[in-house]
Protein backbone atom coordinates (compact mmCIF):
# COMPACT_ATOMS: atom_id res chain seq x y z
CA UNK A 1 0.00 0.00 0.00
CA UNK A 2 1.07 3.57 -0.60
CA UNK A 3 2.03 5.66 2.41
CA UNK A 4 -0.07 8.65 3.53
CA UNK A 5 2.63 10.95 2.10
CA UNK A 6 2.21 9.38 -1.34
CA UNK A 7 -1.60 9.54 -1.11
CA UNK A 8 -1.29 13.22 -0.27
CA UNK A 9 1.03 13.76 -3.24
CA UNK A 10 -1.46 12.01 -5.54
CA UNK A 11 -4.27 14.23 -4.23
CA UNK A 12 -2.16 17.35 -4.81
CA UNK A 13 -1.43 16.25 -8.39
CA UNK A 14 -5.13 15.65 -9.03
CA UNK A 15 -6.00 19.10 -7.71
CA UNK A 16 -3.32 20.66 -9.92
CA UNK A 17 -4.77 18.97 -13.01
CA UNK A 18 -8.25 20.25 -12.07
CA UNK A 19 -6.92 23.77 -11.45
CA UNK A 20 -5.06 23.77 -14.76
CA UNK A 21 -8.23 22.68 -16.59
CA UNK A 22 -10.22 25.50 -14.95
CA UNK A 23 -7.55 28.07 -15.89
CA UNK A 24 -7.55 26.93 -19.53
CA UNK A 25 -11.39 26.91 -19.66
CA UNK A 26 -11.65 30.42 -18.20
CA UNK A 27 -8.90 31.67 -20.45
CA UNK A 28 -10.70 30.36 -23.53
CA UNK A 29 -13.39 32.98 -22.80
CA UNK A 30 -10.99 35.92 -22.42
CA UNK A 31 -8.26 34.95 -24.92
CA UNK A 32 -9.53 37.11 -27.82
CA UNK A 33 -8.88 40.25 -25.76
CA UNK A 34 -5.21 39.30 -25.36
CA UNK A 35 -4.53 37.72 -28.74
CA UNK A 36 -1.15 38.62 -30.28
CA UNK A 37 -0.42 41.34 -27.69
CA UNK A 38 3.00 41.20 -26.01
CA UNK A 39 2.91 44.05 -23.48
CA UNK A 40 6.37 43.48 -21.96
CA UNK A 41 8.08 42.57 -25.27
CA UNK A 42 9.52 39.34 -23.85
CA UNK A 43 8.67 37.23 -26.89
CA UNK A 44 5.66 35.51 -25.29
CA UNK A 45 2.27 37.10 -25.91
CA UNK A 46 -0.10 38.06 -23.09
CA UNK A 47 -2.49 35.24 -24.00
CA UNK A 48 0.16 32.59 -23.40
CA UNK A 49 1.35 34.33 -20.22
CA UNK A 50 -2.22 34.12 -18.86
CA UNK A 51 -2.03 30.35 -19.35
CA UNK A 52 1.50 30.13 -17.93
CA UNK A 53 0.66 32.13 -14.81
CA UNK A 54 3.44 34.66 -15.48
CA UNK A 55 3.33 38.46 -15.38
CA UNK A 56 2.67 40.04 -18.82
CA UNK A 57 3.93 43.39 -17.46
CA UNK A 58 7.40 42.02 -16.55
CA UNK A 59 9.84 40.72 -19.21
CA UNK A 60 11.73 38.77 -16.53
CA UNK A 61 8.62 36.78 -15.55
CA UNK A 62 8.25 34.43 -18.51
CA UNK A 63 8.26 30.75 -19.39
CA UNK A 64 10.60 30.10 -22.29
CA UNK A 65 8.86 28.17 -25.07
CA UNK A 66 11.43 26.21 -27.02
CA UNK A 67 9.10 24.86 -29.69
CA UNK A 68 10.63 21.90 -31.50
CA UNK A 69 14.32 22.87 -31.79
CA UNK A 70 16.74 23.30 -28.86
CA UNK A 71 20.26 24.50 -29.72
CA UNK A 72 23.27 24.87 -27.40
CA UNK A 73 26.92 25.66 -28.07
CA UNK A 74 29.87 23.25 -28.06
CA UNK A 75 33.52 24.32 -28.07
CA UNK A 76 36.44 22.24 -29.32
CA UNK A 77 38.79 24.54 -27.41
CA UNK A 78 37.42 22.96 -24.22
CA UNK A 79 38.34 19.45 -25.36
CA UNK A 80 39.85 18.55 -21.97
CA UNK A 81 36.37 18.89 -20.50
CA UNK A 82 33.67 16.33 -21.07
CA UNK A 83 30.92 18.22 -22.92
CA UNK A 84 27.60 16.53 -22.30
CA UNK A 85 24.20 17.28 -23.80
CA UNK A 86 21.52 16.39 -21.25
CA UNK A 87 18.06 15.76 -22.71
CA UNK A 88 14.93 15.04 -20.67
CA UNK A 89 11.45 14.24 -21.89
CA UNK A 90 9.19 16.51 -19.80
CA UNK A 91 6.00 15.22 -21.41
CA UNK A 92 3.74 12.24 -20.71
CA UNK A 93 4.27 10.71 -24.17
CA UNK A 94 7.23 9.31 -26.08
CA UNK A 95 9.51 11.66 -28.01
CA UNK A 96 11.79 11.03 -30.97
CA UNK A 97 14.56 13.63 -31.07
CA UNK A 98 17.15 14.19 -33.81
CA UNK A 99 20.49 15.45 -32.47
CA UNK A 100 22.55 17.42 -35.04
CA UNK A 101 26.14 18.58 -34.62
CA UNK A 102 26.65 21.87 -36.47
CA UNK A 103 30.03 23.51 -37.08
CA UNK A 104 31.08 27.18 -37.38
CA UNK A 105 29.48 27.86 -40.76
CA UNK A 106 26.18 26.28 -39.75
CA UNK A 107 26.54 23.09 -41.79
CA UNK A 108 25.53 19.77 -40.21
CA UNK A 109 28.46 17.42 -39.53
CA UNK A 110 26.46 14.45 -38.17
CA UNK A 111 23.03 13.44 -36.87
CA UNK A 112 21.58 10.72 -34.70
CA UNK A 113 18.06 9.93 -33.47
CA UNK A 114 17.21 9.46 -29.79
CA UNK A 115 13.95 7.98 -28.49
CA UNK A 116 12.90 9.17 -25.02
CA UNK A 117 10.16 7.50 -23.00
CA UNK A 118 8.05 9.76 -20.76
CA UNK A 119 10.27 11.44 -18.09
CA UNK A 120 13.36 9.64 -19.46
CA UNK A 121 16.76 11.35 -19.61
CA UNK A 122 19.58 10.77 -22.06
CA UNK A 123 23.14 12.08 -21.97
CA UNK A 124 25.14 12.49 -25.19
CA UNK A 125 28.91 13.05 -25.00
CA UNK A 126 29.63 15.70 -27.64
CA UNK A 127 33.39 15.00 -27.72
CA UNK A 128 32.65 11.58 -29.27
CA UNK A 129 30.27 12.70 -32.03
CA UNK A 130 31.28 12.48 -35.67
CA UNK A 131 32.37 15.94 -36.85
CA UNK A 132 33.59 17.13 -33.44
CA UNK A 133 36.90 18.96 -33.93
CA UNK A 134 39.27 20.36 -31.30
CA UNK A 135 39.95 23.31 -33.58
CA UNK A 136 36.33 24.22 -34.17
CA UNK A 137 33.09 25.06 -32.38
CA UNK A 138 29.41 25.34 -33.17
CA UNK A 139 25.98 24.29 -31.99
CA UNK A 140 24.41 20.97 -31.13
CA UNK A 141 20.68 21.01 -31.79
CA UNK A 142 18.01 18.63 -30.52
CA UNK A 143 14.93 18.69 -32.75
CA UNK A 144 11.66 17.00 -31.80
CA UNK A 145 10.59 15.06 -34.90
CA UNK A 146 7.88 12.96 -33.21
CA UNK A 147 6.06 14.34 -30.17
CA UNK A 148 4.70 17.56 -28.73
CA UNK A 149 6.61 20.87 -28.98
CA UNK A 150 7.75 22.51 -25.73
CA UNK A 151 8.18 19.08 -24.13
CA UNK A 152 11.99 18.81 -23.95
CA UNK A 153 14.42 20.02 -21.30
CA UNK A 154 17.97 20.50 -22.60
CA UNK A 155 21.24 21.74 -21.15
CA UNK A 156 24.95 21.46 -21.90
CA UNK A 157 27.17 20.36 -19.03
CA UNK A 158 30.95 20.79 -19.03
CA UNK A 159 32.94 18.62 -16.60
CA UNK A 160 36.62 18.24 -15.82
CA UNK A 161 36.35 14.68 -14.54
CA UNK A 162 38.59 13.52 -11.68
CA UNK A 163 38.57 10.37 -9.51
CA UNK A 164 34.98 9.39 -10.19
CA UNK A 165 33.73 12.95 -9.69
CA UNK A 166 34.74 16.34 -11.14
CA UNK A 167 37.37 18.97 -10.39
CA UNK A 168 35.11 21.75 -11.67
CA UNK A 169 32.04 22.00 -13.86
CA UNK A 170 29.60 24.48 -15.36
CA UNK A 171 26.23 24.12 -17.06
CA UNK A 172 24.40 26.04 -19.77
CA UNK A 173 20.62 25.51 -19.69
CA UNK A 174 18.80 25.93 -22.99
CA UNK A 175 17.49 29.42 -23.68
CA UNK A 176 15.66 30.23 -26.92
CA UNK A 177 17.22 32.68 -29.34
CA UNK A 178 15.75 36.18 -29.16
CA UNK A 179 15.00 39.17 -31.34
CA UNK A 180 16.09 42.74 -30.69
CA UNK A 181 19.09 43.97 -28.71
CA UNK A 182 20.65 41.63 -26.15
CA UNK A 183 22.93 42.37 -23.19
CA UNK A 184 25.64 40.77 -21.08
CA UNK A 185 28.13 42.13 -18.57
CA UNK A 186 31.82 41.28 -18.79
CA UNK A 187 34.38 41.25 -15.97
CA UNK A 188 38.03 40.57 -16.76
CA UNK A 189 39.19 41.41 -13.23
CA UNK A 190 40.59 38.27 -11.57
CA UNK A 191 38.58 37.61 -8.35
CA UNK A 192 41.49 37.59 -5.89
CA UNK A 193 40.70 38.45 -2.30
CA UNK A 194 43.83 40.62 -2.14
CA UNK A 195 46.17 42.03 -4.77
CA UNK A 196 48.44 38.97 -5.05
CA UNK A 197 47.08 38.08 -8.49
CA UNK A 198 49.98 38.86 -10.84
CA UNK A 199 49.94 36.52 -13.79
CA UNK A 200 46.41 35.27 -13.11
CA UNK A 201 43.79 36.32 -15.63
CA UNK A 202 40.24 35.93 -16.90
CA UNK A 203 40.03 34.96 -20.58
CA UNK A 204 36.64 36.04 -21.95
CA UNK A 205 35.04 35.20 -25.28
CA UNK A 206 31.64 36.19 -26.65
CA UNK A 207 29.67 34.07 -29.07
CA UNK A 208 26.78 35.19 -31.27
CA UNK A 209 24.71 32.42 -32.89
CA UNK A 210 22.50 33.18 -35.85
CA UNK A 211 19.27 31.18 -35.49
CA UNK A 212 18.08 32.24 -38.97
CA UNK A 213 18.67 30.07 -42.04
CA UNK A 214 20.17 33.00 -43.99
CA UNK A 215 23.24 35.20 -43.44
CA UNK A 216 22.62 38.09 -41.03
CA UNK A 217 24.49 41.22 -39.90
CA UNK A 218 24.83 42.90 -36.54
CA UNK A 219 27.11 44.97 -34.33
CA UNK A 220 28.66 43.97 -31.00
CA UNK A 221 29.19 47.11 -28.87
CA UNK A 222 31.50 47.00 -25.83
CA UNK A 223 31.03 49.65 -23.13
CA UNK A 224 33.48 50.55 -20.37
CA UNK A 225 32.37 50.48 -16.72
CA UNK A 226 31.46 54.19 -16.92
CA UNK A 227 29.17 53.57 -19.92
CA UNK A 228 31.44 55.02 -22.62
CA UNK A 229 32.04 52.96 -25.79
CA UNK A 230 35.31 50.99 -25.74
CA UNK A 231 34.91 49.37 -29.18
CA UNK A 232 32.39 47.99 -31.62
CA UNK A 233 32.61 45.21 -34.19
CA UNK A 234 30.41 44.62 -37.24
CA UNK A 235 29.72 40.89 -37.69
CA UNK A 236 28.47 38.90 -40.68
CA UNK A 237 27.17 35.51 -39.51
CA UNK A 238 26.12 32.71 -41.88
CA UNK A 239 22.74 31.03 -41.49
CA UNK A 240 22.76 28.71 -38.45
CA UNK A 241 26.40 29.76 -37.93
CA UNK A 242 28.31 31.61 -35.24
CA UNK A 243 30.83 34.37 -34.64
CA UNK A 244 33.28 34.52 -31.73
CA UNK A 245 35.12 37.51 -30.27
CA UNK A 246 37.88 37.59 -27.67
CA UNK A 247 37.67 40.57 -25.33
CA UNK A 248 41.44 40.76 -24.92
CA UNK A 249 41.96 43.32 -27.69
CA UNK A 250 38.56 44.96 -27.34
CA UNK A 251 38.35 46.08 -23.70
CA UNK A 252 41.73 45.34 -22.12
CA UNK A 253 42.77 43.49 -18.97
CA UNK A 254 41.00 43.87 -15.59
CA UNK A 255 38.06 45.73 -17.16
CA UNK A 256 34.34 45.58 -16.34
CA UNK A 257 31.47 46.66 -18.56
CA UNK A 258 28.51 45.94 -20.81
CA UNK A 259 28.22 44.02 -24.07
CA UNK A 260 25.28 44.89 -26.32
CA UNK A 261 24.37 42.90 -29.43
CA UNK A 262 22.54 45.07 -31.99
CA UNK A 263 21.14 43.04 -34.92
CA UNK A 264 20.85 44.89 -38.21
CA UNK A 265 17.28 43.60 -38.53
CA UNK A 266 15.54 43.68 -35.13
CA UNK A 267 13.11 40.86 -35.97
CA UNK A 268 15.89 38.30 -36.59
CA UNK A 269 16.67 35.70 -33.93
CA UNK A 270 20.10 35.35 -32.29
CA UNK A 271 21.56 33.75 -29.19
CA UNK A 272 24.23 35.68 -27.25
CA UNK A 273 26.54 33.95 -24.75
CA UNK A 274 29.82 34.48 -22.96
CA UNK A 275 32.54 32.17 -21.60
CA UNK A 276 34.78 33.30 -18.73
CA UNK A 277 37.84 31.11 -18.15
CA UNK A 278 39.88 31.63 -14.97
CA UNK A 279 43.60 30.99 -15.54
CA UNK A 280 46.36 30.77 -12.94
CA UNK A 281 49.78 32.42 -13.30
CA UNK A 282 50.88 29.54 -15.57
CA UNK A 283 47.87 30.06 -17.88
CA UNK A 284 46.35 26.76 -16.73
CA UNK A 285 42.54 26.60 -16.70
CA UNK A 286 41.24 26.41 -13.12
CA UNK A 287 37.53 27.06 -13.53
CA UNK A 288 35.01 28.57 -15.94
CA UNK A 289 31.52 30.08 -16.17
CA UNK A 290 29.20 30.31 -19.18
CA UNK A 291 26.54 33.04 -19.24
CA UNK A 292 23.59 33.46 -21.60
CA UNK A 293 22.00 36.89 -22.19
CA UNK A 294 18.83 37.58 -20.21
CA UNK A 295 16.29 40.35 -20.51
CA UNK A 296 16.66 43.62 -18.58
CA UNK A 297 13.88 44.25 -16.08
CA UNK A 298 12.53 46.94 -13.81
CA UNK A 299 10.84 44.53 -11.39
CA UNK A 300 12.00 43.34 -7.98
CA UNK A 301 14.51 40.53 -8.49
CA UNK A 302 16.31 38.21 -6.09
CA UNK A 303 18.85 35.40 -5.79
CA UNK A 304 20.14 33.25 -2.93
CA UNK A 305 23.89 33.53 -2.24
CA UNK A 306 26.52 32.47 0.27
CA UNK A 307 29.48 34.40 1.65
CA UNK A 308 32.36 33.47 3.95
CA UNK A 309 35.43 31.87 2.42
CA UNK A 310 34.09 32.77 -1.01
CA UNK A 311 34.37 36.10 -2.77
CA UNK A 312 30.75 36.88 -3.63
CA UNK A 313 29.66 39.79 -5.81
CA UNK A 314 26.74 41.19 -7.79
CA UNK A 315 27.28 42.70 -11.23
CA UNK A 316 24.69 45.43 -11.93
CA UNK A 317 24.29 47.00 -15.37
CA UNK A 318 22.03 49.75 -16.68
CA UNK A 319 21.13 48.84 -20.28
CA UNK A 320 19.36 52.17 -20.92
CA UNK A 321 20.68 55.35 -22.56
CA UNK A 322 19.41 57.28 -19.50
CA UNK A 323 20.56 57.09 -15.85
CA UNK A 324 18.74 54.89 -13.34
CA UNK A 325 18.88 53.90 -9.68
CA UNK A 326 18.76 50.47 -8.01
CA UNK A 327 18.01 49.77 -4.35
CA UNK A 328 20.05 46.69 -3.38
CA UNK A 329 19.26 44.89 -0.11
CA UNK A 330 20.95 41.87 1.44
CA UNK A 331 19.08 39.66 3.92
CA UNK A 332 20.20 36.88 6.21
CA UNK A 333 18.71 33.41 5.79
CA UNK A 334 16.12 34.15 8.49
CA UNK A 335 14.94 37.23 6.57
CA UNK A 336 16.56 39.88 8.77
CA UNK A 337 18.07 42.73 6.77
CA UNK A 338 21.88 42.62 6.69
CA UNK A 339 22.54 45.73 4.63
CA UNK A 340 21.18 48.12 2.03
CA UNK A 341 22.78 50.16 -0.73
CA UNK A 342 21.47 52.78 -3.17
CA UNK A 343 23.30 52.22 -6.47
CA UNK A 344 23.17 55.01 -9.06
CA UNK A 345 23.96 53.89 -12.59
CA UNK A 346 24.83 56.22 -15.45
CA UNK A 347 23.72 55.25 -18.99
CA UNK A 348 25.21 51.83 -19.93
CA UNK A 349 27.20 51.79 -16.68
CA UNK A 350 28.25 48.62 -14.85
CA UNK A 351 29.07 48.37 -11.14
CA UNK A 352 30.28 45.44 -9.05
CA UNK A 353 28.93 45.23 -5.49
CA UNK A 354 30.77 43.01 -2.99
CA UNK A 355 28.14 41.21 -0.92
CA UNK A 356 30.71 40.34 1.76
CA UNK A 357 30.50 43.98 2.84
CA UNK A 358 26.79 43.51 3.56
CA UNK A 359 26.77 39.93 4.88
CA UNK A 360 30.11 38.67 6.22
CA UNK A 361 29.26 34.98 6.46
CA UNK A 362 26.53 32.49 5.66
CA UNK A 363 23.50 32.03 3.44
CA UNK A 364 21.60 35.09 2.31
CA UNK A 365 19.17 36.61 -0.16
CA UNK A 366 20.05 39.60 -2.34
CA UNK A 367 17.17 41.67 -3.75
CA UNK A 368 17.18 44.61 -6.13
CA UNK A 369 14.48 47.19 -6.88
CA UNK A 370 15.18 49.16 -10.10
CA UNK A 371 13.37 52.44 -10.63
CA UNK A 372 12.88 52.12 -14.41
CA UNK A 373 11.24 49.38 -16.53
CA UNK A 374 13.41 47.17 -18.75
CA UNK A 375 16.53 48.79 -17.33
CA UNK A 376 18.75 46.44 -15.32
CA UNK A 377 20.46 43.08 -15.65
CA UNK A 378 22.04 41.61 -12.52
CA UNK A 379 23.95 38.43 -11.64
CA UNK A 380 25.55 37.02 -8.52
CA UNK A 381 29.03 35.46 -8.72
CA UNK A 382 30.60 33.19 -6.13
CA UNK A 383 34.27 32.24 -6.08
CA UNK A 384 36.62 30.27 -3.88
CA UNK A 385 40.19 31.51 -4.25
CA UNK A 386 43.17 29.56 -2.87
CA UNK A 387 46.70 30.91 -2.72
CA UNK A 388 45.23 34.11 -4.21
CA UNK A 389 45.91 32.77 -7.70
CA UNK A 390 43.73 29.68 -8.10
CA UNK A 391 39.94 29.74 -8.49
CA UNK A 392 38.68 26.34 -7.35
CA UNK A 393 35.02 27.29 -7.45
CA UNK A 394 33.22 29.74 -9.73
CA UNK A 395 29.52 29.88 -10.42
CA UNK A 396 26.92 32.48 -11.26
CA UNK A 397 23.16 33.03 -11.34
CA UNK A 398 20.89 35.75 -12.68
CA UNK A 399 18.68 37.63 -10.24
CA UNK A 400 15.11 36.74 -11.18
CA UNK A 401 11.62 37.97 -10.37
CA UNK A 402 9.70 34.72 -10.35
CA UNK A 403 7.96 32.47 -12.85
CA UNK A 404 4.51 30.94 -12.90
CA UNK A 405 3.25 28.41 -10.39
CA UNK A 406 5.72 25.63 -11.28
CA UNK A 407 9.50 25.50 -11.66
CA UNK A 408 11.74 22.56 -12.46
CA UNK A 409 15.30 21.46 -13.12
CA UNK A 410 17.30 18.27 -13.62
CA UNK A 411 19.51 16.59 -11.06
CA UNK A 412 22.34 14.04 -11.29
CA UNK A 413 23.78 12.57 -8.09
CA UNK A 414 26.28 10.19 -9.68
CA UNK A 415 29.28 12.54 -9.49
CA UNK A 416 28.39 14.11 -6.13
CA UNK A 417 25.47 15.34 -4.07
CA UNK A 418 23.09 18.16 -4.84
CA UNK A 419 21.44 20.89 -2.80
CA UNK A 420 18.67 23.34 -3.64
CA UNK A 421 18.94 27.02 -2.72
CA UNK A 422 15.81 29.13 -2.61
CA UNK A 423 15.18 32.83 -1.98
CA UNK A 424 11.89 34.49 -1.07
CA UNK A 425 10.91 37.55 -3.12
CA UNK A 426 8.16 38.49 -0.69
CA UNK A 427 8.27 39.86 2.86
CA UNK A 428 6.07 37.05 4.23
CA UNK A 429 6.93 33.40 4.83
CA UNK A 430 6.21 31.13 1.84
CA UNK A 431 5.86 27.37 1.44
CA UNK A 432 6.47 25.12 -1.56
CA UNK A 433 5.97 21.47 -2.43
CA UNK A 434 8.79 19.51 -4.04
CA UNK A 435 8.52 16.45 -6.25
CA UNK A 436 11.43 14.33 -7.48
CA UNK A 437 11.15 11.91 -10.41
CA UNK A 438 13.90 9.52 -11.40
CA UNK A 439 14.67 9.06 -15.07
CA UNK A 440 12.65 5.82 -15.12
CA UNK A 441 9.54 7.67 -13.92
CA UNK A 442 9.58 6.39 -10.32
CA UNK A 443 9.02 9.01 -7.65
CA UNK A 444 11.31 9.89 -4.74
CA UNK A 445 9.35 10.54 -1.53
CA UNK A 446 9.83 14.05 -0.10
CA UNK A 447 9.08 14.17 3.63
CA UNK A 448 7.59 17.65 4.01
CA UNK A 449 6.92 21.10 2.57
CA UNK A 450 9.76 23.60 2.25
CA UNK A 451 9.28 26.87 4.11
CA UNK A 452 11.24 30.00 3.12
CA UNK A 453 11.15 32.93 5.61
CA UNK A 454 9.99 36.31 4.36
CA UNK A 455 12.93 37.94 2.48
CA UNK A 456 14.97 34.92 3.57
CA UNK A 457 16.68 31.92 2.01
CA UNK A 458 17.04 28.17 2.57
CA UNK A 459 19.59 25.55 1.52
CA UNK A 460 17.96 22.10 1.26
CA UNK A 461 19.79 18.80 0.79
CA UNK A 462 17.19 17.42 -1.64
CA UNK A 463 19.44 14.70 -3.07
CA UNK A 464 19.62 13.01 0.33
CA UNK A 465 16.06 11.85 -0.37
CA UNK A 466 17.24 9.69 -3.27
CA UNK A 467 19.29 6.68 -2.21
CA UNK A 468 19.63 5.47 -5.82
CA UNK A 469 22.58 6.69 -7.87
CA UNK A 470 21.20 8.26 -11.02
CA UNK A 471 19.50 11.27 -12.53
CA UNK A 472 16.04 12.74 -12.72
CA UNK A 473 14.00 15.91 -12.32
CA UNK A 474 12.96 18.16 -9.46
CA UNK A 475 9.73 20.19 -9.59
CA UNK A 476 9.00 23.01 -7.17
CA UNK A 477 5.54 24.53 -6.74
CA UNK A 478 5.24 27.57 -4.43
CA UNK A 479 1.89 27.95 -2.67
CA UNK A 480 1.83 31.54 -4.01
CA UNK A 481 2.96 32.07 -7.59
CA UNK A 482 6.02 34.24 -8.32
CA UNK A 483 7.32 34.36 -4.76
CA UNK A 484 10.29 31.96 -4.83
CA UNK A 485 13.39 31.80 -7.04
CA UNK A 486 16.45 29.60 -6.81
CA UNK A 487 18.70 26.95 -8.26
CA UNK A 488 20.20 23.51 -7.80
CA UNK A 489 23.88 23.14 -6.86
CA UNK A 490 25.49 19.86 -7.88
CA UNK A 491 28.66 19.41 -5.82
CA UNK A 492 31.66 17.20 -6.38
CA UNK A 493 32.41 14.50 -3.81
CA UNK A 494 34.75 16.75 -1.81
CA UNK A 495 32.20 19.63 -1.82
CA UNK A 496 34.97 21.94 -3.06
CA UNK A 497 33.35 22.77 -6.39
CA UNK A 498 29.82 23.00 -7.70
CA UNK A 499 27.81 23.51 -10.85
CA UNK A 500 24.86 25.89 -10.50
CA UNK A 501 21.68 25.01 -12.44
CA UNK A 502 18.74 27.45 -12.27
CA UNK A 503 15.17 26.48 -11.54
CA UNK A 504 13.17 27.51 -14.59
CA UNK A 505 9.47 27.91 -15.12
CA UNK A 506 7.73 25.35 -17.27
CA UNK A 507 4.29 24.02 -18.14
CA UNK A 508 4.19 20.26 -18.41
CA UNK A 509 1.82 17.39 -17.74
CA UNK A 510 1.44 16.19 -14.18
CA UNK A 511 2.55 12.55 -14.17
CA UNK A 512 1.10 9.73 -12.17
CA UNK A 513 4.41 8.08 -11.33
CA UNK A 514 5.10 4.70 -9.86
CA UNK A 515 6.42 4.75 -6.31
CA UNK A 516 9.08 2.56 -4.77
CA UNK A 517 7.85 0.38 -1.95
Amino acid sequence: MRSSTNRTASTIRALRRLAAAVVVSVFALIAPAYAQVDTDLDGVDDAQEAIDGTNPQNPDSVLEHGGSEYCLEWNGGLNRLQQRLDLRNASCSELTVQVSLRVDNGSVASTQDVVLAPYEQNQIIINTLEGYDRGSAGQVCATIIVGEPDSLDAQMGHYRLQNGSFQFAFAVPYTPGRTGNQHLTYNRDFPALREAKRGSSVMTTVQVFNEESTTQLGTAVFYRSDGSVASQVLLTIPGKGRAELSLRGLVGRNRVGLIEWQPALPDKVFRLSQLREYLDDRSALQSAISIVAHRPSGAVQASPFRTGSRATTVELTNTLATPTTVILSAYRANGRKAGRSRVRLAPRQTKVVTLWRLLRKGLGNVKIEPTDPRSVIARTFEYAVHGEKIVSLAHSAALKSGFGATMSTDYDNRLGRCRMRLANLSATSQTATVEMLRSDGSSVPIPSLITVPGNGAVDVNVCSNDTVSGSGSITLQPAVSQTIVGELLERNRRSSAAVRIPLVGRNACTPTASTDQ
